[in-house]
């Protein structure tokens, strides 16, 4: 009895190892992207990048993070190409509040890299809170709204922040650490 008892046990280890080394399913990542405010967009925004099929649940961390820190590049771009070219006083004013917290989104993209790589999910959350909070300052900035584009950056760059969120509350709870 004691050696069927082991031998079901190693066979769950085994199967749990093989589970997280083959990939996160597509319904699993359907069932974290639930709980998004954009269920579908989270889905097509893990699936577009093909790291995603092979990514067990840790490397999905680092994969959304890594979409967010990719987003969180380009919107610090644009709102510094922006600001290096206004010619409004108060639109500069504005513009140059929203580089600056951008570069406080980068450190903390950087801070939630480096945590999830020390498997720290549950402290990842509150720093990917922190980055769509400051991203709300951004595009909630009354002055900066007319070029078109802005609506666009902060709204996937919210998304990003909220998919890499949800991705790290749910490795969090789901204890494969």
């Amino acid at each position: 009895m004691a050696l069927i008892t082991v031998f079901f046990s190693l066979l769950l280890v085994a199967f749990s190892n093989v589970y997280l080394s083959e990939g996160v399913s597509k319904m699993e990542i359907s069932k974290i992207c639930s709980k998004s405010s954009h269920p579908i967009a989270c889905n097509n925004l893990l699936n577009s990048d093909p790291r995603t099929a092979s990514a067990d649940l840790k490397h999905l961390s680092l994969i959304s993070i890594e979409l967010t820190q990719k987003q969180a590049d380009y919107n610090l771009k644009s709102y510094t190409d922006l600001y290096y070219n206004a010619t409004d006083e108060v639109k500069e004013g504005d513009l140059k509040h929203c580089v600056g917290r951008y570069y406080d989104i980068e450190f903390n993209l950087v801070e939630a890299r480096k945590l999830s790589t020390q498997q720290k999910y549950i402290l990842v959350g509150p720093l990917l809170t922190k980055v769509q909070s400051l991203t709300i300052k951004c595009a909630y900035t009354n002055s900066v709204s007319p070029p078109s584009i802005l609506p666009n950056i902060n709204r996937d760059m919210l998304l990003r922040a909220e998919t890499s969120a949800i991705i790290n509350t749910y490795i969090s709870k789901a204890n494969v650490y």
